[in-house]
């Protein structure tokens, strides 16, 4: 199953599906660069699901007791290794909890 890229959900529709906070993913972006959102004209954050994916990618790592920055960290190994960090996640068992 491929996740779309395409920039098709606003931020509160993204805050919705991951429980995680405005202000949180607003310093992941800033500090992280993940995800990183489109912009509308206006200068609306807009995700694709592939965005949203990797949020709950990120707090559930974060559940597994590791900081946001290694989280990013191993994202981006992964990514660096050729290896699609999402390949094989199942966000389904995803604990929603305050991720700061």
């Amino acid at each position: 199953m491929s996740l779309s890229k395409n920039p098709a959900f606003n931020l509160k529709a993204v805050l919705q599906e991951t429980g995680i906070a405005a202000d949180t993913l607003r310093a992941w972006e800033r500090r992280y660069g993940l995800p990183l959102p489109q912009r509308t004209a206006g200068g609306h954050r807009l995700y694709s699901q592939y965005d949203i994916e990797t949020i709950k990618w990120l707090m559930s790592r974060q559940a597994e007791g590791l900081s946001i920055s290694r989280a990013v960290d191993l994202w981006n190994e992964h990514n660096a290794s050729g290896v699609d960090p999402l390949a094989g996640f199942n966000p389904s068992n995803l604990i929603t909890a305050s991720a700061t």
